[in-house]
């Protein structure tokens, strides 16, 4: 089950109106690492549209974490861009 401040986002998601549109995530943990994977889920769930693959870091980002949200900054810009 999720934490209760990541099954608060994951509800208040409105699943009316969030079809089509982009969305990523990104998340720092200690531990288990589960809510980006639970984002997906739901946002996916309501046919929301995932720009890039999440970021994850555990503790403290890596040099590899940083670039990969350079990355992903890049792809939710060309994105919404359009």
């Amino acid at each position: 089950a999720a934490l209760k401040p990541v099954m608060d986002v994951i509800s208040s998601i409105d699943a009316v109106n969030a079809a089509g549109r982009p969305f990523a995530t990104l998340g720092d943990f200690g531990w288990s690492g589960e809510a980006c994977g639970q984002l997906n889920e739901r946002a996916s769930s309501i046919k929301m549209k995932q720009v890039g693959e999440s970021v994850r870091a555990q503790f403290t980002p890596t040099d590899e974490t940083w670039a990969a949200l350079d990355t992903l900054a890049d792809q939710i810009i060309e994105t919404i861009s359009k």
